[in-house]
């Protein structure tokens, strides 16, 4: 099974336009940094989900093991294990629906933070002719190209 992983597990390895010379390269490095800890959070929300999930089916597990036990002049208690399963199913199914719903946002914030970065480096590309310009746009597109890359892997 998966293990949490610490939040900011890759940061040193994916964000290093931190010290480059253009001008949005601070502003770009934190909205990496926020990228690489909400997918590490995303990754840990998820490993919890799937150790409660493991829970679960192990307890459905012991449930529909009692159920064979039962004699067929118990009806209490067939009646008691029928409601036990019913409810640990449907927890099983609240949780995964709950599961989708988080990462859903966990995405949407991936997605909005990485829009972010990219606008950021367009925003040096915008109004910049002169010599000093061209080289900051140029070291501007480099870096939302690399942006766009990590995004995409």
């Amino acid at each position: 099974m998966f293990k949490a992983r610490d939040v900011n597990t890759g940061v040193d390895t994916r964000c290093t336009q931190k010290q480059s010379a253009n001008p949005v390269a601070p502003e770009q490095y934190d909205y990496c940094v926020a990228i690489v800890q909400t997918e590490n959070r995303r990754f840990n929300a998820m490993v919890k989900v799937l150790e409660g999930v493991k829970e679960r089916d192990a307890e459905l597990d012991k449930a529909m093991i009692a159920r064979k036990k039962i004699q067929k002049d118990e009806p209490g208690k067939l009646a008691a294990n029928n409601n036990r399963i019913l409810a640990l199913q449907s927890q099983l199914q609240n949780d995964i629906q709950n599961a989708q719903t988080l990462m859903n946002a966990y995405d949407s914030a991936i997605r909005t933070l990485k829009d972010d970065q990219i606008l950021a480096g367009n925003r040096a590309l915008d109004g910049n002719s002169t010599l000093l310009g061209d080289v900051t746009e140029g070291v501007a597109l480099k870096i939302a190209l690399k942006a766009a890359r990590t995004r995409d892997r």
